[in-house]
């Protein structure tokens, strides 16, 4: 989503001579990319994306981006009648109309238009799909989820105001300021499929060499987190959301979704210590989409109950509902029994059961190979757990669900009312429980759901 003004004309100039005008009007600019096709500039601690010159054939284009500043709106106004100016040109706007003047359509009015219609559209995407949207700014990129919405205080519902988009667009110039001068982990490496060399994940890497750590002052954002002991030749790679897990405590900030300022020196023993419990988490294929719950199952994925009592849980009915709307930021992680046959990737359904309404309250994907942990009863026993990425979760009080009556008789040759958490169905079990969460899932994507007692995201 992005806003753009054409100047068509015959006369050629060097885009950085309009970013040199401006200037000399008074402007404190810095640019980020200068070459002869390609200009990126902005207002110096004002600009979140700073805005883009082209050169063209018959001429010249001006684009802000999404998520822009105030700044930056103002700055493509202003360049886009400058730029007409210095060549003559005739200005034409996104639709190919003639366009009068810039000051009349790119108003203060429009900007603070785009700015919260910018960000709604950023939230609606993050809130449906539950992914990270990568916006590149002047001088870094913010990775842009879950987490930073839920961090800024950007609600999941409800109209937005001026003062959300306020909050939002300081934080992201913070980000683009902190990050200006600083050095970012090596984030040239890539991950070719075995199959198809085209298909290719990028990867943040930390490494050891000689017995010391690479320096670094952020880990920029990638799709693989990689931590790697040139000295000891291993090597952790990890999707970038479970990077926050293994990260030394106390010597990294978080910045957003995907990336991490270092906030203290790191050791040879840190990186070896994450390295180790890196391990955890480094799925089989790095490529491997796993099908959610609700959209198939796939060839030799596995399926697990996981049972959950809130009158003998750790985790009690009032902490379970105050998670359904955060269900994307919140960390889930469950005890299982049958943990010599788990692997990522496979799908988990947590069921409530004991007294109440009783039933599925959470489904989605295993995030982690078992760990061992403390004991959730207190009881001192051997306890292994596995890490959750649900795609659903609901409130049991107030949401509708699949009760354990209608499970029972669906699949009666399993145990739905109790037992160990953490047993594998079998395949006929497996399958004859996705088609009920398929039916289930529709229906409820097909009607307005309350986000705070029952959370579907799509996840696939």
């Amino acid at each position: 989503m992005s806003t753009t003004v054409s100047i068509r004309t015959k006369r050629k100039i060097k885009l950085i001579d309009v970013a040199k005008a401006l200037a000399d009007d008074g402007m404190n600019l810095v640019v980020s990319c200068n070459d002869d096709e390609r200009l990126q500039f902005g207002e110096k601690d004002a600009s979140v994306r700073g805005i883009e010159l082209f050169a063209e054939e018959d001429g010249y284009t001006v684009r802000a981006c999404l998520l822009s500043s105030k700044a930056d709106y103002r700055l493509f106004r202003l360049a886009a009648a400058k730029l007409a100016a210095m060549t003559g040109g005739k200005l034409l706007d996104e639709d190919d109309e003639p366009l009068a003047s810039p000051d009349e359509r790119f108003d203060e009015a429009w900007a603070e238009r785009q700015r919260l219609s910018g960000l709604n559209v950023v939230r609606a995407m993050i809130n449906s799909q539950g992914g990270i949207i990568t916006i590149y700014g002047l001088f870094a990129p913010c990775c842009i989820g879950p987490w930073l919405l839920k961090d800024q205080q950007i609600a999941p519902q409800g109209e937005l105001t001026g003062n959300d988009a306020d909050r939002f667009e300081g934080y992201l110039l913070m980000m683009q300021n902190a990050l200006a001068n600083a050095r970012p982990t090596n984030t040239k490496l890539c991950l070719a499929h075995k199959d198809d060399p085209e298909r290719r994940k990028d990867i943040s890497l930390i490494s050891i060499s000689d017995g010391e750590p690479d320096r670094f002052d952020y880990i920029e954002g990638a799709a693989l987190l990689g931590i790697i002991d040139r000295d000891a030749d291993e090597t952790a790679l990890i999707p970038m959301k479970q990077a926050w897990k293994v990260l030394t405590p106390g010597k990294f900030m978080r910045l957003d979704d995907c990336q991490f300022l270092r906030t203290e020196e790191l050791t040879a023993d840190d990186v070896r210590l994450m390295l180790c419990e890196a391990k955890a988490f480094e799925p089989d294929d790095q490529f491997a989409k796993p099908a959610w719950p609700g959209f198939g199952l796939d060839e030799g994925q596995r399926t697990f109950v996981m049972m959950w009592n809130p009158a003998i849980s750790n985790v009690k009915l009032k902490t379970w509902a105050a998670q359904v709307p955060d269900m994307l930021t919140e960390p889930f992680s469950w005890s299982v029994a049958e943990y010599d046959k788990v692997r990522i990737g496979d799908r988990f359904f947590l069921v409530r059961c004991g007294e109440g309404r009783t039933g599925i309250v959470m489904a989605g994907l295993i995030d982690s190979k078992p760990y061992g942990g403390e004991d959730w009863s207190g009881r001192g026993r051997t306890t292994l757990y596995v890490d959750l990425s649900p795609s659903l979760m609901l409130d049991p009080e107030q949401a509708p669900m699949i009760s354990t009556a209608e499970l029972q008789r669906a699949i009666p040759s399993f145990n739905w009312e109790g037992g160990h958490s953490g047993r594998l169905l079998g395949e006929e079990e497996a399958q004859a429980l996705e088609a009920l969460w398929a039916k289930f899932v529709k229906k409820q994507s097909c009607e307005k759901c309350d986000p705070k007692v029952l959370n579907l995201t799509y996840l696939h």
